[in-house]
């Protein structure tokens, strides 16, 4: 945590990794997941996806795996959607007895994209894993149904609204430069 430049290597060996997540404070924790969200990309992803899984599976804290799943902004929800998709049977198996574990996982990797990429990567998920989603089936259904409706408002709205902020922008800096000059 005092480094200069925690992201460019593995200061902690890996067998202290898991207690550290388990036992440790949350900000402790917290910069775990820091260390997962800024991965650099030159480094190997299979210390990213090492990572990821000490610091999903070693806490014993219900608060530390609640969090995980509900990282804020697109990067920790696009985590969280790979981690479930690469590592689909381990973690059906865990959680699928689980239920509301379970349903919030999927709900929480699959319900808050908005594009038509987000709707690609959750469509190809719900065909690949067609059937295994259990009590969560109508969950992911719905996240389906409401990223079309997300990606289609989105098509229809933004040209018109990017339309009237440039006539709106350019209307404000004509009457500026009126008074300027």
């Amino acid at each position: 945590m005092e480094s200069d430049n925690p992201d460019e290597g593995n200061p902690v060996p890996n067998q202290y990794i898991c207690p550290v997540f388990k036992w440790g404070t949350t900000e402790e924790w917290e910069f775990g997941l820091d260390r997962i969200i800024n991965f650099p990309p030159s480094r190997v992803q299979s210390e990213r996806t090492y990572l990821l899984k000490t610091l999903a599976g070693c806490p014993v804290q219900p608060e530390k795996i609640e969090r995980l799943m509900l990282t804020g902004g697109s990067s920790g929800y696009t985590t969280l959607f790979n981690f479930l998709s690469h590592n689909w049977e381990a973690i059906r198996e865990r959680f699928e007895n689980k239920t509301n574990l379970w349903d919030n996982l999927i709900s929480s990797a699959t319900g808050v994209f908005t594009t038509q990429e987000g709707y690609d990567m959750v469509s190809q998920l719900y065909v690949q894993r067609q059937g295994e989603f259990g009590s969560a089936e109508h969950i992911i259904e719905k996240s389906l149904r409401n990223i079309k409706e997300e990606t289609k408002w989105s098509d229809e709205n933004l040209p018109v609204i990017e339309k009237w902020l440039d006539n709106f922008l350019q209307r404000v800096n004509t009457s500026d430069n009126k008074f300027m000059g």
